[in-house]
């Protein structure tokens, strides 16, 4: 299953707008640095791979990124060439790190016929 449009999402009651996925992992990942900035270092520190990965998924090196984009001005790397369901479960991982609940992510995804509400346990039953 591969996701489609996503005009917006609501993160633990702040609405965004996004026009992509990657759009979309950065600006949880700065709300998340936002909540709890040592945590964040924590996991740039260590290089965070996904479950038995060998690349990073965050760092302070971007070097052995293939399309690495910055939290802000932190200085830390996200990992952003990923397709959709990818980022999905990345944000999965990331809300479990910081010990948040998967219901703190409500996606708003459009579809052609009409407008569906689902959050993150939905996106990512197929897993």
């Amino acid at each position: 299953q591969t996701l489609r449009g996503l005009p917006s999402f609501n993160f633990m009651g702040e609405i965004k707008s996004v026009s992509n996925y990657t759009e979309l992992l950065m600006s949880v990942m700065e709300y998340l640095d936002f909540l709890d900035s040592e945590k964040t270092k924590e996991l740039a520190q260590k290089q965070y791979t996904a479950p038995n990965g060998t690349k990073p998924l965050i760092s302070f090196d971007s070097s052995d990124m293939r399309n690495p984009k910055e939290i802000k001005t932190t200085g830390i790397y996200i990992e952003t060439n990923k397709n959709a369901d990818d980022i999905i479960l990345f944000i999965k991982w990331m809300l479990s790190e910081y010990n948040i609940s998967y219901e703190d992510l409500i996606f708003y995804i459009e579809e052609k016929q009409s407008d569906t509400t689902t959050t993150i346990d939905d996106e990512i039953d197929y897993y």
